[in-house]
């Protein structure tokens, strides 16, 4: 799914699974999906649902949009660090993901894989996370994130 939404950005992408799974969601939502409906969709709706999609409406259950709020929510709270004489350093949500992965020991390559971009990509958010922390190399990064307590830290 991820090489769809990075090759096509303007498709409208809708996962049709057998069984409503909250996670799955989740990681389609990630990759890029539109919509994430069970198999046994009325048939009838289906049209109404892609023409939606088109138009840039989710197709989500209803049962998982408190899920996504709370994604969200949690999200703009993660998206700052609190350090000890700089005060406040805000990142993006992809320097977040980026640094996160960091934390995990994945690779340069096993970032891209996952997020769908180039190793350059990559290296580029690597760097303006260490420009925005104020260290010079990854190590850093992450034994910067790492000391982070609380809600100021990437969970």
């Amino acid at each position: 799914m991820n090489e769809i939404a990075t090759r096509v950005p303007s498709a409208a992408v809708i996962l049709l699974t057998s069984e409503l799974n909250e996670e799955e969601f989740m990681a389609a939502v990630r990759a890029g999906a539109t919509g994430y409906l069970t198999q046994s969709l009325d048939p009838k709706r289906l049209p109404f649902v892609v023409r939606g999609a088109l138009r840039g409406e989710p197709a989500v259950p209803r049962r998982f949009v408190s899920r996504l709020l709370d994604e969200l929510k949690t999200r703009e709270r993660r998206r700052s660090v609190v350090l000890a004489g700089k005060g406040r350093i805000a990142l993006t949500a992809r320097e977040w993901e980026v640094a996160e992965m960091l934390l995990r020991s994945a690779s340069t390559s096993q970032i891209a894989e996952q997020l769908g971009v180039a190793p350059v990509t990559v290296r580029r958010h690597v760097g303006s996370v260490e420009r925005k922390l104020g260290v010079a190399t990854r190590a850093e990064v992450i034994a910067l994130l790492s000391t982070q307590a609380g809600a100021a830290a990437p969970a």
